[in-house]
């Protein structure tokens, strides 16, 4: 894809970000800061899918009012970038 120096670096960080993330989660909670910690991971978990949920209900209520291009898609919106996403266009 072209992708540059700077581009390759970013993407084996983030792929190392998650395993460093469960393993730092996972010692904090041996701590005595667990529960605090659970309680904020479960928050942020929270609202981040009463987030993407509405930008989903959002889409939705689109295609529901006939918001459409003349292909018959929602032009722009989570939903169709998504679509795009999982089948590679």
């Amino acid at each position: 894809m072209g992708l540059t120096g700077g581009g390759r670096v970013a993407k084996k960080a983030g792929a190392w970000a998650v395993p460093i993330l469960t393993v730092l989660y996972l010692s904090l909670g041996v701590t005595p800061y667990g529960d605090g910690v659970d309680y904020w991971v479960g928050v942020v978990f929270l609202i981040a899918v009463a987030f993407l949920s509405v930008l989903a209900l959002r889409d939705w209520w689109a295609a529901q009012q006939g918001d459409f291009n003349g292909n018959g898609r929602i032009p722009s919106g989570l939903m169709h970038r998504v679509r795009r996403w999982m089948y590679d266009q």
